[in-house]
């Protein structure tokens, strides 16, 4: 039995950003969890990209019966991810993250959190910033931070959400992890992760979420910037996610300040430019910065671009503090 959750953990390790092996085994005993030997045979088995159960069943030489019974259970688990082409439902395998991770929220528990935790730590999180493309990227706190407010299209949170046909909102399964570790996680609300068209009717479809007005969406992200917290979308083209993220509970700012790569260069378009001679050593930018960019050493505010994010969080308790586009927007 070992030897399958071996395979899919091999398996998964080519998707998305991967999912490394560790000494002690913490990637095996997080996916035992979740998949039974059979199901994990069966993701073993399924090709790459999405197929109808009658694709699935033709490629496995198995009885269409017994292969859409499956798939559908296994998306109904967060296991394979489901769209409507038309009339048609289709599946495909997911990668751990953005995938099985988030899509199992109402079977997290205390063993999960801790294998998955201690994975995250041994290597798992250096994996989200040593690829070229990041994982997610950090968009301005908003338009107005911006120098000459001029923004691009892609990093515009509110015409992102504008230009969405349906949108759900879902509880912050990195919060929800700190919660049941030993601090306790934080206070920050949990209802701020909004999903887009498919994402947004999969986690409705599957109980894990909620559908909400483009307002709705706009009042959570407006509620996340005055509580100081990150905006970070998926990396795509299409955006999927848009989350509202903490320093402490979050998977991608915990990597960024632990582990860096050369995706840290390229997780936004923007970053903090700074008046020295204007700074009057006050703090408040070290205590906004998510990512120790901003620090407060021996009464003297001191900022190292190298860790900025472009998140603006600092900009907007500072009169000093600027963000610039990088490189420049023409």
């Amino acid at each position: 039995m070992e030897e399958v959750y071996r395979r899919l953990q091999k398996k998964c390790d080519q998707i998305g950003i991967g999912f490394p092996a560790t000494e002690k085994g913490f990637e095996l005993n997080y996916l035992k969890e979740l998949f039974t030997p059979e199901e994990a045979e069966f993701f073993l088995k399924m090709e790459d990209g999405y197929q109808t159960p009658e694709e699935v069943a033709r490629s496995m030489g198995e009885d269409v019966k017994t292969v859409t019974e499956r798939v559908v259970s296994m998306a109904k688990r967060g296991l394979l991810f489901r769209i409507h082409d038309g009339d048609v439902v289709k599946y495909r395998t997911i990668p751990v993250i953005h995938g099985f991770y988030e899509f199992n929220p109402n079977r997290l528990n205390a063993t999960i959190a801790k294998n998955f935790s201690k994975h995250f730590i041994t290597n798992m999180g250096e994996n989200f910033h040593k690829h070229e493309d990041p994982v997610f990227r950090v968009l301005p706190i908003n338009v107005e931070v911006v120098t000459n407010r001029t923004v691009l299209p892609i990093d515009d949170a509110l015409a992102i959400i504008e230009r969405q046909d349906k949108i759900a909102v879902t509880d912050c399964f990195c919060r929800m992890v700190g919660r049941l570790g030993p601090s306790g996680g934080c206070d920050n609300p949990l209802e701020t992760c909004i999903l887009f068209n498919t994402f947004a009717e999969y986690y409705v479809e599957n109980g894990i979420g909620r559908y909400i007005s483009k307002q709705e969406a706009i009042d959570i992200i407006k509620q996340s910037d005055e509580l100081g917290l990150v905006r970070e979308v998926s990396n795509s083209e299409a955006v999927e996610v848009m989350c509202s993220c903490c320093s402490c509970c979050c998977g991608v700012m915990n990597a960024t300040k632990l582990f860096r790569g050369i995706a840290n260069e390229v997780m936004s378009n923007y970053y903090c430019s700074k008046t020295d001679e204007l700074c009057i050593n006050c703090g408040r930018c070290a205590e906004r910065c998510p990512v120790n960019a901003q620090k407060l050493e021996e009464g003297k505010a001191i900022y190292d671009r190298s860790k900025c994010i472009g998140c603006g969080l600092c900009v907007t308790t500072c009169p000093v503090v600027f963000i610039v586009s990088s490189p420049p927007i023409k």
